[in-house]
């Protein structure tokens, strides 16, 4: 029995064993466990097995610690090896399955790791970098990185260039020494770059160039520019300063100048551009005595290795107005006003280069200046006394007479040889060097000749008694010597022709004329006592006596001896004519004298001597004079009553037949003949 037994035992307990095995095949234990430092979270990962529900967890943790949670988290209190079972139990009514499963848990602190990066710009290399403040690198084995675009890298800092734009998960693990790894991931997002660029003025050497920013930033804003002007010298500019900057070269070189702008991204460009430095121009000018009123020269002085192409002058004179400024190279400038004025001229060559100069200049005033001239009616070799007024401090005189005579002391006597009008002209210079000047004109009339010959006084009368208009003339013609009680004189004859025809003339002798050298005319008549006739000499307020008088009754003037006078009340002159100026007295009484002429008023060559104007009631007006067959003065516009008929010279005409009169004969210039065709049918005349 009892060997039944055991044998029945064993088979009991073999058929034990096999249910126990048969029931364990159903079920599977097993976990995994995640360890970060001395902290190790479990995590059950057991098939209960089909148709079986796990009831019970066992967790032994290798150090004596127990859990009957499905996922437990452990507090190990050191670093070690653990070995750590689970023991799992599933029920299926009533029917149980246990299993169980080993790991040997190395608890140790997993390798920290961190990675920053350089700015990520588009199209630049992106550093990436290993943290070693996080990360110990000696006990790294292996760096794997990931950039996010399909590019990867063992390199423990690696650099990578994306192409494109976006955000990239950038990812790196690592394994230590003891095979343990660890992993972090960053996002970058790539910026683009800006754009770098700027300009710049001419560069000239000694000068400041104006170097202008036109950087712009595709994303955030510039911060930094730095600027390199290749000559060794540097500017950074930060932001918000003006990024906009300027140099002065001190050599002439070809510069490579250089900006590298970076945004707030980070994101940096660079530009470099040629910068060729050239001479600049040295500008300089003078002037000549600036005097106001005056035309002013400037001269340019300015020095250049390389041409000059504009100049451009600003004479500080806004009232000028556009004659304020000029652009030729040596410019004259009248200042509007004396006083003090800054000229600046601005001089450019082919470089572009440019350079100014100013200078304060004082439009001194002009040295005020007059002339006064003892006579400004002077006549052919008659001293004139010119005297130069100013007030000024003079250091030169200078006179210009008009017929290319001068002098240059400040009060000369001057001759005029020649007839004719003249300007004078006086210019002073002061001691600033100003210049002024002055002009007067000045006739210079012939010698005051009376005529001696071939001169005819005409007149127009009307006689009262008869009511008749008539003519009448009186011409000079022949020489005749005459006795005074002390002096013999030759006079000139006077002859009366009062008649309106030369046919009829009476050629009568009536009295005699002498001219004197100052400028005096005497008349002798018949029984009378020489008188002044004429005196060419007086000047205003002076009185010319006369001791002869007369009048004018019945066509026949008479004459006694009679004392009376005449006053000057204006001295002007007249142009003749001919183009001749002479001076002309104006009298109290009316009278008016012409020199050379005698009387223009009633009654012409002896209206001085007559004192009765209504004698015998008969009127009178003087027409017109006439010397050598040229009219110089007419004051009646009746030409054919003064000038058709009239003495041309010395004789009486003469008569050859009834039918022909010739006049004058002899004859001067020109000869008259007069043919009575009612009693001349054919006739030959011969004139020598």
């Amino acid at each position: 029995m009892n060997a039944k037994k055991r044998n029945y035992s064993l088979v009991i307990i073999g058929m034990f064993i096999l249910l126990q095995l048969g029931v364990k095949a159903q079920c599977s234990a097993d976990f995994s466990y995640n360890v970060t430092g001395l902290q190790v979270q479990f995590n059950d990962l057991s098939d209960p097995g089909t148709g079986y529900t796990i009831v019970q967890w066992f967790w032994d943790f290798g150090y004596g610690g127990t859990s009957m949670q499905p996922n437990p988290s452990v507090m190990y209190s050191s670093y070690g090896d653990y070995l750590v079972t689970l023991i799992i139990t599933s029920d299926n009514t009533g029917t149980t399955c246990t299993d169980s499963k080993s790991y040997l848990v190395s608890v140790y602190d997993v390798p920290a790791v961190d990675f920053y990066f350089s700015s990520p710009c588009l199209n630049e290399p992106v550093q990436f970098t290993v943290d070693e403040s996080v990360t110990d690198i000696g006990a790294v084995s292996v760096f794997d990185w990931n950039f996010g675009d399909g590019a990867t890298s063992n390199n423990q800092n690696p650099t990578h260039i994306y192409s494109n734009p976006g955000t990239y998960q950038i990812i790196l693990t690592i394994v230590d020494t003891l095979g343990l790894s660890n992993s972090v991931s960053h996002e970058v997002e790539l910026y683009p770059l800006p754009t770098a660029n700027f300009e710049f003025y001419q560069a000239c050497l000694g000068s400041t160039t104006q170097f202008t920013d036109y950087s712009v930033a595709a994303s955030g804003y510039i911060t930094t520019w730095e600027w390199d002007f290749g000559d060794g010298t540097t500017q950074t500019v930060n932001h918000p300063d003006d990024p906009d900057v300027e140099h002065i070269y001190i050599n002439t070189w070809t510069f490579a100048v250089t900006l590298t702008v970076t945004t707030s991204d980070g994101c940096q460009n660079t530009v470099i551009r040629q910068v060729q430095v050239s001479e600049s121009p040295l500008a300089e000018f003078n002037w000549e005595d600036a005097c106001y009123g005056m035309p002013i020269p400037f001269y340019d002085l300015t020095s250049s290795g390389l041409d000059i192409i504009s100049w451009y002058w600003d004479f500080g004179d806004t009232a000028s107005g556009s004659s304020n400024t000029s652009v030729s190279q040596n410019p004259n400038h009248v200042f509007s006003a004396p006083g003090n004025y800054t000229v600046t001229l601005v001089v450019t060559n082919v470089a572009g280069c440019d350079d100014t100069i100013s200078h304060d200049l004082t439009a001194e005033e002009l040295p005020d200046v007059s002339m006064t001239i003892s006579n400004d009616h002077p006549e052919i070799n008659e001293p004139v006394q010119f005297m130069g007024v100013s007030s000024s401090n003079i250091s030169t005189w200078f006179w210009d007479f008009g017929d290319g005579g001068s002098a240059i002391t400040q009060n000369p006597e001057y001759l005029y040889n020649a007839y004719g009008q003249y300007l004078v002209s006086l210019t002073v210079t002061d001691l600033d060097g100003c210049e002024n000047e002055t002009s007067q004109m000045i006739h210079v009339y012939p010698p005051p000749f009376f005529p001696d010959s071939n001169a005819i006084w005409n007149t127009i009368g009307k006689n009262n008694l008869l009511n008749a208009n008539w003519h009448f003339r009186y011409g000079i013609i022949g020489d005749t010597l005459m006795s005074t009680t002390k002096d013999s004189f030759v006079y000139h004859q006077i002859y009366q022709l009062d008649d309106t025809t030369l046919t009829m003339s009476h050629s009568t002798y009536f009295g005699a004329i002498r001219t004197t050298a100052d400028k005096k005319v005497f008349v002798k008549l018949p029984d009378l006592p020489e008188s002044l006739l004429y005196d060419y000499s007086l000047v205003v307020g002076d009185t010319a006596w006369f001791t002869v008088g007369g009048g004018v009754c019945e066509d026949q003037p008479e004459f006694w001896e009679e004392s009376h006078y005449k006053v000057v009340s204006l001295i002007d002159s007249v142009v003749l004519l001919n183009n001749e100026t002479r001076n002309r007295w104006h009298f109290q009484d009316g009278d008016t004298w012409i020199e050379g002429l005698g009387s223009v008023e009633w009654f012409g060559l002896f209206n001085p001597l007559i004192t009765s104007y209504s004698y015998c009631g008969d009127s009178y007006s003087f027409a017109c004079f006439k010397e050598d067959d040229r009219a110089l003065y007419i004051d009646q516009p009746d030409c054919e009553t003064c000038f058709c008929d009239m003495l041309l010279s010395v004789d009486e005409p003469s008569y050859h037949t009834s039918f022909l009169s010739i006049f004058p004969n002899p004859v001067k210039d020109r000869v008259h003949l007069s043919i009575n065709n009612q009693e001349v049918n054919n006739g030959q005349y011969q004139v020598f």
